[in-house]
C-alpha cells in the first residue's frame, strides 16, 4: 500500500489563496481588478502559480518514488530465504 506524506508546505500555501477569472482576482478573500494591478503583482501571481505546478509535479513524483520502493521491498521479501525470523516479520523498512 503507497503511503503519501502530506506536503509540509501545504498550510503555508493555503494562507495565499488566488482565484482568478477574466477581469478580476481574489487574494487572500479580497478582491482587486486585474487591470488595478501593477506589472510585479502580476509576476508574483505567475511565480506563485508557477511554484504550485512545481509541488503539484513533485507530490506525483514522490507518489510513484514510493510506489516503486514499496514494490521493491516487498520483492526483496520474497527472494530472502525464509527463516523463523522472516515469518514473524515481513516489514521491511
Amino acid at each position: 500500500m503507497t503511503k503519501v506524506t502530506e506536503n509540509p508546505f501545504a498550510k503555508a500555501m493555503e494562507k495565499t489563496r488566488v482565484e482568478k477569472d477574466e477581469k478580476n482576482v481574489k487574494i487572500d478573500g479580497v478582491s482587486y481588478k486585474l487591470s488595478d494591478l501593477n506589472e510585479n503583482v502580476h509576476k508574483q501571481m505567475n511565480n506563485l502559480r508557477v511554484a504550485d505546478q512545481e509541488i503539484t509535479r513533485l507530490n506525483h513524483q514522490l507518489a510513484i518514488a514510493q510506489t516503486a520502493r514499496n514494490s521493491y521491498a516487498q520483492a526483496l521479501g520474497e527472494e530472502l530465504p525464509k527463516t523463523d525470523q522472516a515469518q514473524s516479520s515481513k516489514v521491511v523498512q
